[in-house]
């Protein structure tokens, strides 16, 4: 078939990287990590300025989000992923570290509401927790497509974030302390709602077809920006019809993600070209907007339009309402001057003098609170460890076949073997592995398996590991003089206990959402209740039971995170590949504790 691609380009793995050097030519305070896809603000770095610095990023192909939002008065650095694919962990860390300077009060990572990249930021954000200052994460979401979040992963982060990073960057630059701008940040995603709609998808670079075609004649109403199918269709009528449906959808009563507007209050309105509307319709929909809200005697403060977070060449728009009514302070921050390069009437300031970036990639290598290889256990406990790893490497080939087919009906079918994939890369280093040093190893496995796995069970995975490493250091702080310190089973447990946690805060899932999240549950909580908590082979034994009846209950249960919960008409008739994966790596351990039961980690 022939090559319908219409977007001039050189190369789709180049275009990201070009992409960033052409917005760095246009504004001369910009400038680029050298072999990454970060942008930092320049003269804030040279000024080691002592605001709180914003982070923000995602995939790429929504510019100008979010390279074109750096600036002084928004954002301090901006990360830019594949197109439509959330940018590496290792890459966010450094944008992290790249704006946190001595002085800084801190850094503000705003995420958007996407599975893959609330993990990989929340992975960043915990590697950087050896940094001085506080790195905190907030989750953008403003989608109001869905009148109700039972059943869906959250409302996605769509271009009101525009707006919350405008005013948030405005507070920080005068001086807001880190608490402030989340306190903030919440009470605008609370008043904001967006929703918008499509005559037809994006092409991505190098494709020849839209990633999802509307019929002639029909809009798709509340599309996401990465091809996502929308809540339902509208038949194609006048600008005023189209936009009167959008906005009675936004400020339906019933909506628990709408707006409850009423006569006398006040809003700004953004208004999002998601691609490739001509600026005629843009300011005609404009309008209606307006004379919409006016008819309502709702009163609109501010309006904006333009490309704002876009969707490659996708032909539609998105209408932000933000409710300012007894928060008039938020104005005068959108109206708070701004020199990054894409918000409307930006401040241009030629830059003076030169900047070495040598002082922001050398922060790179800061020495962690950590104290990695301070902790070691005793040789039994390291026999156990190394016995247990050699065991899943061993054992996990075994389980591709079942996990894919497990994983085929609402994923990728790729569960097993990416597990396999890991376990052969963990057998390859096994004799390099620090099994002696527990804090040390766990916080290489959430390197090797974030690297090798990839996708949202690699970053789960990894996070778990990375923040029961951050777990762990705190409890063998207290007893940092030893040689060897023995590590209570409660304090693995403990540090479990504390990685599960961040798997639920960052993959966004809760027990009963039919995820990994339904077996290490149920798990961890069978092992604090074990009598014999010393007792390694029970506790182990207890966790692999538990997990087992957990990952078979998943055969019943609705998916309600991820992706498939997007899916409509989902059905689950198989237990959950992730659970399950769960239940098989606990069995090994248990198997391996059972075959040494003298062990005491």
């Amino acid at each position: 078939m022939e090559s319908k691609q219409t977007l001039l380009l050189n190369a789709p793995e180049s275009c990201v990287d070009e992409m960033l050097s052409g917005l760095c030519r246009i504004n001369n305070a910009l400038y680029k990590l050298t072999g990454s896809s970060v942008l930092v603000d320049g003269r804030r770095a040279s000024a080691d300025a002592g605001s709180v610095a914003i982070v923000s990023g995602g995939g790429s192909g929504h510019e100008p989000f979010a390279a074109g939002y750096v600036g002084r008065g928004m954002l301090a650095a901006a990360v830019a992923g594949s197109v439509f694919a959330s940018p590496p962990a290792a890459t966010i860390e450094r944008a992290i570290r790249a704006v946190s300077g001595d002085k800084t009060g801190g850094v503000l990572v705003l995420v958007y509401n996407y599975t893959g990249d609330r993990i990989n930021f929340g992975r960043a954000v915990e590697r950087c927790r050896d940094l001085p200052n506080r790195v905190e994460i907030f989750i953008v979401q403003d989608d109001s497509a869905m009148t109700s979040l039972e059943d869906t992963a959250g409302r996605r982060g769509l271009c009101g974030g525009m707006l919350l990073i405008k005013i948030v960057g405005a507070l920080a630059e005068r001086g807001a302390s880190l608490d402030e701008l989340l306190q903030t940040c919440d009470d605008i995603t609370k008043r904001m709602a967006t929703l918008g709609v499509a005559a037809g998808g994006c092409t991505l670079p190098g494709a020849s077809a839209p990633l999802f075609t509307v019929p002639p004649g029909m809009l798709e109403l509340g599309l996401g920006v990465h091809g996502e199918a929308g809540v339902g269709s509208l038949t194609k009528s006048s600008a005023k019809e189209v936009v009167a449906t959008v906005l009675e959808h936004m400020l339906n009563h019933d909506s628990h993600t709408g707006l409850q507007l009423a006569p006398g209050d006040q809003v700004v309105v953004l208004i999002n070209n998601l691609g490739s509307m001509s600026h005629l319709e843009m300011l005609v929909i404009t309008n209606e907007v307006a004379s919409f809200l006016e008819m309502k005697g709702i009163i609109v403060e501010r309006i904006y339009a333009g490309h704002f977070m876009t969707s490659l060449d996708m032909r539609g728009f998105h209408v932000t309402l933000l409710h300012t009514s007894d928060h008039l302070n938020w104005l005068d921050l959108l109206d708070a001057p701004t020199d990054a390069p894409v918000w409307q009437q930006p401040c241009r300031i030629p830059k003076g003098g030169s900047l070495s970036l040598e002082d922001l990639t050398e922060k790179l290598a800061s020495t962690s609170i950590k104290q990695l290889s301070a902790v070691h256990v005793s040789p039994a406990a390291t026999l156990f460890i190394r016995s247990a790893l050699h065991d899943f490497c061993t054992a996990a080939p075994s389980w591709t076949a079942r996990l894919n087919e497990l994983d085929s009906g609402c994923g990728d079918g790729d569960c097993g073997s990416t597990l396999t994939l890991a376990a052969t890369t963990m057998a390859l280093s096994l004799d390099q592995l620090p099994c002696s040093e527990p804090i040390k190893l766990l916080d290489t496995l959430a390197q090797m398996l974030g690297e090798s796995m990839g996708g949202t069970s690699g970053g789960l995975y990894s996070i778990m590991f990375s923040v029961m490493s951050t777990s762990l250091s705190k409890i063998a702080s207290q007893n940092m003089g030893a040689k060897c310190v023995e590590l209570s089973v409660d304090a693995w447990l403990s540090a479990l206990s504390d990685g599960v946690a961040a798997v639920m805060k960052y993959g966004g899932a809760k027990p009963g959402d039919r995820t990994m999240l339904d077996a290490i549950c149920p798990a961890l909580a069978a092992a604090k209740n074990q009598t014999n908590s010393e007792e390694v082979a029970a506790v182990l034994k207890a966790l692999a039971d538990a997990a087992d009846v957990g990952a078979k209950a998943t055969s019943t249960m609705k998916a309600r995170a991820g992706r498939a919960s997007y899916v409509r008409g989902g059905d689950a008739r198989k237990e959950d590949a992730g659970a399950r994966a769960v239940a098989l790596i606990l069995g090994s351990l248990a198997q391996t504790a059972k075959q040494d039961s003298q062990t005491i980690i």
